[in-house]
């Protein structure tokens, strides 16, 4: 099915129902504003209605829609990847990721936790999902030169598989590809770290200056507290995958 606009839930609906997708449907993007305006919390899609955890908690409506397209046009072991600024980042996002992946229970549910850029490819990148770039942090900016574009398999993926979180981003890869890409931006956050006391590495400095915090991503408490050992379990994934 070739990329096509909607604002709300009923439009998508209606587009997979004309499409005669029913039961058919193994990859989902949803490629929509996530953090945007003055609100900087991240876990929020922006469609009509707006997806939050806050918002399935409240409107027991808008989960019955959510199932509703399941049901119609989900395969049983489908993935459902949200193309929205910082949907997956920080507890919000952990939140919002495993609820809808218990309403759509039996698929892979992904967020990210960085920002996506669709700039440099127009409208047409921004009807795409496999068109958004990652910009490789948590704040607004746009995509630096040579950027991964943004997929369930980069290290700011989160996934979210029946109500649980079975794979973290992993923060000191995409802090490798941010050093590679941002170099500038690396040295001034080495020297902003060497000022504090105690000094701090840059890679610390990255994740809590640019990243939601995140204290249940084990990669996350690695990156603050090099000290910190992975746990037993850390990357599982769903069942047959």
């Amino acid at each position: 099915m070739l990329p096509r606009p909607f604002t709300s839930l009923t439009e998508l609906s209606r587009q997979l129902d004309a499409a005669q997708l029913h039961g058919c449907v193994a990859q989902l993007g949803i490629v929509a504003h996530g953090i945007r305006g003055e609100s900087l919390d991240p876990g929020v899609i922006h469609l009509n209605p707006t997806l939050s955890a806050a918002s399935l908690q409240r409107d027991p409506r808008i989960a019955a829609e959510l199932a509703s397209i399941g049901r119609a046009f989900l395969q049983p072991a489908a993935q459902v990847t949200l193309y929205a600024c910082a949907a997956g980042g920080g507890p919000q996002g952990t939140a919002l990721l495993t609820a809808l992946s218990r309403i759509w229970s039996g698929r892979t549910v992904v967020g990210f936790v960085t920002y996506g850029d669709v700039s440099s490819g127009g409208m047409s990148a921004a009807l795409a999902a496999g068109n958004v770039t990652d910009t490789l942090t948590g704040v607004p900016t746009s995509a630096p030169p040579g950027a991964p574009r943004l997929g369930p398999g980069r290290a700011s993926a989160k996934q979210a598989y029946e109500g649980l979180i079975v794979q973290w981003p992993d923060l000191p890869a995409l802090w490798r590809t941010y050093s590679r890409l941002r170099p500038l931006e690396v040295r001034r956050l080495t020297r902003e770290g060497q000022r504090l006391t105690p000094p701090q590495s840059a890679l610390h400095m990255y994740v809590t200056r640019t990243l939601a915090p995140d204290p249940d991503n084990p990669s996350y408490q690695r990156s603050i507290y090099p000290e910190a050992q992975p746990s037993e379990g850390e990357q599982t994934g769903p069942p047959g995958r």
